[in-house]
């Protein structure tokens, strides 16, 4: 499959040239012999950049392949317009910036490659930690006689009642679980611990509960 870009060059008596990135067509048909050596191109880290970069390089300077004629017909003509070191130097600007875009563009390619693998494996060790969450948070969750939802405007929880020993009415609560599923206190100050407990029911001037198998303060 080619690829696509463009390339710009001034040089000594022809006009700014843009023309499509391509990759030159390897025939196995012989170049006729060029004046021009390829030896002095630049080099990139890509050997097939290098190695298109000379193949540009002698159909350039030669003609051949002729199957280079639709994709670089126009820059050969205007090459031809050139004589002695102008056309050897215009070949070689066409070669090195034919190279190096095309370097530019396979590394681009790596990084994007790169960063979708990246992308992928923190996605699949995301997934894990929040299975290995779920699977914990439902084990705990039963553990305590809790009940496992899945759904919800919450999402996924676990929910426990209890009946208050004020009023006799139940009240449902939810759990709170850390990353790895094991149960913890929430942000609500009465259910920081058995102190913060009774000092919350001395507040209201109600009997509270403080549940240490799941952290709640209840009512």
């Amino acid at each position: 499959m080619s690829r696509q870009f463009h390339i710009a060059l001034i040089v000594p008596l022809l006009f700014l040239l843009a023309c499509s990135y391509k990759a030159p067509s390897t025939s196995s048909a012989s170049p006729s012999p060029g004046n021009v050596s390829t030896s002095g191109l630049v080099q990139s880290q890509y050997p097939t950049c290098n190695q298109q970069g000379e193949t540009l390089a002698k159909y350039l300077d030669s003609g051949e392949p002729k199957s280079n004629d639709p994709a670089y017909g126009n820059e050969r003509q205007q090459v031809l317009a050139l004589q002695g070191d102008q056309r050897a130097l215009a070949i070689r600007q066409y070669a090195d910036q034919y190279i190096s875009q095309c370097a530019q563009q396979e590394s681009q390619a790596e990084a994007a490659a790169a960063q979708a693998k990246a992308d992928a494996e923190q996605k699949a060790q995301a997934e894990a930690q929040k299975q290995k969450h779920d699977q914990n948070a439902q084990a705990n969750c039963a553990r305590v006689g809790g009940t496992w939802k899945t759904g919800g405007i919450f999402g996924p929880g676990c929910n426990i009642d209890y009946v208050s020993k004020g009023d006799g009415q139940t009240y449902h609560y939810g759990l709170s679980f850390d990353q790895d599923g094991n149960i913890v206190s929430d942000n609500l100050p009465e259910d920081k611990g058995p102190d913060a407990c009774a000092a919350y029911g001395r507040q209201l001037g109600d009997q509270t509960v403080w549940h240490s198998d799941t952290m709640i303060c209840s009512i």
